[in-house]
């Protein structure tokens, strides 16, 4: 079982298997981004198209869903557990 803690209002930070994980440790800041409307969702889902218009609500579609794969790739691998487990679905 994986343990969770996060903190999205304010100081961004995540605890994840008593990992540390902070803002800074987010290559990008789409990524951050995208990890902080999951976590805000009651569901922790959300559609490829609503975090698309959220993120990027000027691009076109192709160029958006471009930069949702490469913000959910350093989401993933900043969250990657030292098991080598990730804990973001790709469904």
């Amino acid at each position: 079982m994986i343990r969770l803690h996060a903190r999205v209002l304010g100081t961004f930070e995540i605890e994840l298997d008593g990992r540390r994980i902070e803002a800074r440790d987010f290559p990008r800041t789409s990524a951050k981004s995208v990890v902080q409307i999951l976590l805000l969702r009651a569901d922790h889902r959300l559609l490829r198209d609503d975090a698309i218009d959220t993120l990027w609500p000027d691009l076109d579609p192709e160029r958006g869903a471009t930069n949702l794969r490469k913000a959910l790739h350093f989401a993933r691998e900043a969250l990657r557990t030292e098991a080598g487990t990730t804990i973001l679905a790709s469904d």
